[in-house]
């Protein structure tokens, strides 16, 4: 077998990455005579006979010239734009409009961007631009999608040029800053010296290559979007390995144009930044600019690709624009921690909290200036070696590495098998970019990165148990308002029963009580943690239901000078959860909540008067 290595890198001395503008017009450097016009310095003149004398030709100035110095017809739609350059008051100006715009009431509304096109003028210059744009004007052919797309039934991946299709050749005029700069061996070089031997930046460099990886295999097999988030404190170096990840494709900046965008904007601004993306790394940095927001929704709809239906103005089906590939996000904050709590959310949003990316604040300021100089090759290499391989060969390897990953945990859940297929695909294309560049990243090293990642977070992935810790929180905090040892008969409502049995205490909790408790906790998905509580044992119910029934205590208003809920000495049947928590849940621990007291009626222990400070007190407010 060849060396990859030499195979993909000995040619890159031919790509080329110049820009489509011609070197000079022809204009800046002679008198220009077409048909009846002539160009002479930034000026159109129009040659006449003379009424008084026809054998002799006289010019008559019409205006500012304008020249079309290039035409740039998309490949994807065919859609002609014009490079204009034109001169307003002895200085030169360029726009680019659609061809459209030729039509002479379109035209000549350009006059407000300083065109000399005003309505005694604009047919002369329309004549003029239609023999200028056949004789002088190129044809440039250009694109504005990124990443993998079929072109003349031929899968290809539009990057700075189109891979893949010899017979095209067409340019980028995207949004993204795309055209490569400095050299490829610079950037080999930035990697040997700064990234290697460091597991968390081999990681961010394996997680930059993988767009193209997962948006390959996206066409293949239904597979979610590879959504990460990195957090922590902004001295960890969280944006530098952002740097490093999207650094093989594009100007790793934070810019208008860099691959580094942000969260600053609605749900659908951000979705429009990334929408059309078939397999180029793109950031979202700095989350922590949206303060009260609940990301869950933007979590789901990021991993699965698609944005949601709309409507256009006149009511019609607007056409759902997808993605797919590797994106990442950083905050200081976890995106998880704002969301609800399902666990589904927590499969599709892996998150790499407090890691130490870099070795010091010098060596991410190095990396970030050097690879802010060095862009963009190394992915164009990756994808010319991913197009020479069979789609099962990576099938093959991400099975191989899902497997690894599953075996690789010392802790496993129901959602463990899901979480090793999602990291598969880094460790599959950390071993791709070893055969491709003349580095070797630590796979192993990887590996017990990613793993280590997951089992710390695993624990809390589990919504039945953090739904159940949340719940025994919140009876501790509201313990005097359930009948039992811990009730007040004054001034509170009743939430249910407390009661021990069988060395365990049995709450006895109203269902819209527990559902309000839950969704202030963010478990919105009540049936999933009450079958969680079911299979775990914790709760007590009828057959076929989550609830029973229990003769509760209600309450009653009385109405006076104030209005004053208490509760009654009649009872109703309501429906309730029945619930088990541990007996020592209110024992006192070292930093835990104070013991239960002996059962006393509150006005006894501090009088009528005090019967608010008693309540406070047991109810810990």
């Amino acid at each position: 077998m060849s060396d990859p290595v030499q195979k993909h890198l000995s040619d890159n001395e031919s790509i080329s990455h110049k820009d489509p503008m011609v070197d000079q017009p022809i204009y800046e450097t002679q008198e220009v005579s077409l048909q009846d016009f002539v160009v002479r310095e930034h000026k159109i003149y129009r040659v006449k006979p003379s009424k008084k004398s026809p054998e002799v030709e006289l010019e008559y100035e019409i205006g500012e010239l304008v020249w079309i110095r290039e035409c740039r017809q998309n490949v994807e739609d065919q859609e002609v734009k014009l490079v204009i350059d034109y001169w307003y008051h002895g200085k030169k100006q360029t726009i680019e409009i659609d061809r459209s715009q030729l039509l002479l009431n379109d035209f000549q509304k350009l006059v407000s961007k300083g065109l000399d096109v005003a309505t005694h003028k604009a047919r002369d210059v329309l004549r003029f631009l239609d023999y200028q744009e056949k004789a002088f004007a190129p044809v440039i052919d250009s694109h504005t999608g990124h990443g993998w797309a079929l072109h003349n039934g031929k899968l290809v991946f539009k990057h700075y040029e189109i891979i893949g299709e010899d017979s095209v050749t067409s340019t980028y005029q995207g949004k993204l800053a795309l055209k490569p700069a400095g050299t490829l061996e610079e950037w080999i070089q930035i990697v040997k010296e700064l990234i290697i031997g460091l597991a968390p930046l081999e990681f961010a460099v394996a997680l930059g290559f993988s767009a193209p990886v997962v948006a390959l295999v996206s066409r293949y097999i239904n597979s979610e979007v590879l959504f990460v988030h990195f957090y922590g404190e902004s001295s960890l170096g969280k944006t530098t390995a952002a740097v490093v990840a999207v650094s093989p494709f594009g100007k790793p900046t934070k810019s208008t144009e860099g691959l580094i965008q942000t969260w600053n904007g609605t749900d659908n601004n951000i979705f429009d930044q990334i929408a059309g993306n078939q397999g180029i790394p793109l950031v979202l940095d700095e989350a922590s600019i949206k303060e009260k927001y609940d990301f869950t929704n933007f979590i789901y709809q990021m991993a699965d690709g698609i944005e949601k239906g709309r409507l256009t103005k006149d009511l019609r089906q607007r056409e759902r624009r997808s993605w797919s590939g590797t994106f990442i996000s950083n905050a200081e904050h976890s995106l998880q921690k704002k969301s609800n709590q399902n666990s589904g959310l927590k499969v599709r949003l892996p998150e790499f909290g407090n890691k130490v990316w870099t070795k010091s604040s010098q060596h991410s300021k190095e990396l970030k200036r050097r690879l802010q100089g060095n862009y963009g090759y190394a992915g164009i290499e990756f994808v010319k070696y991913l197009q020479t391989l069979d789609i099962e060969h990576i099938l093959s390897s991400w099975r191989k590495w899902s497997e690894r990953c599953y075996e690789s945990m010392d802790y496993k859940d129901s959602f463990s098998e899901r979480i090793a297929d999602k990291l598969a695909p880094i460790l599959v294309t950390a071993e791709l970019v070893n055969e491709v560049f003349p580095f070797q990243l630590d796979l192993d090293g990887i590996l017990a990165f990613v793993i280590e990642n997951e089992q710390e977070s695993a624990e809390d992935r589990e919504i039945g148990e953090r739904g159940y810790n949340y719940f025994q929180q919140k009876v501790i905090q509201h313990r005097s308002h359930f009948e039992g040892e811990f009730f007040l008969q004054k001034a509170l409502h009743c939430y249910g029963t407390l009661k021990k049995k069988n060395n365990k205490y049995e709450v006895a909790i109203l269902k819209e009580i527990f559902h309000q408790w839950m969704n202030e906790g963010g478990f919105t998905n009540y049936d999933v943690v009450l079958q969680s509580f079911k299979k775990k044992g914790y709760l007590d119910n009828e057959k076929g239901k989550y609830t029973r029934t229990r003769q509760v205590l209600e309450s009653k208003e009385n109405v006076g000078e104030e209005v004053k809920v208490t509760i009654s000495e009649n009872r109703s049947k309501q429906f309730v959860y029945v619930i088990t928590i541990p007996e020592d849940l209110f024992v006192e621990k070292e930093e835990g909540t104070p013991p239960s007291t002996t059962k006393r009626n509150a006005r006894k222990i501090l009088g009528k008067k005090a019967e608010v400070t008693a309540a406070r007190f047991l109810n810990h407010e």
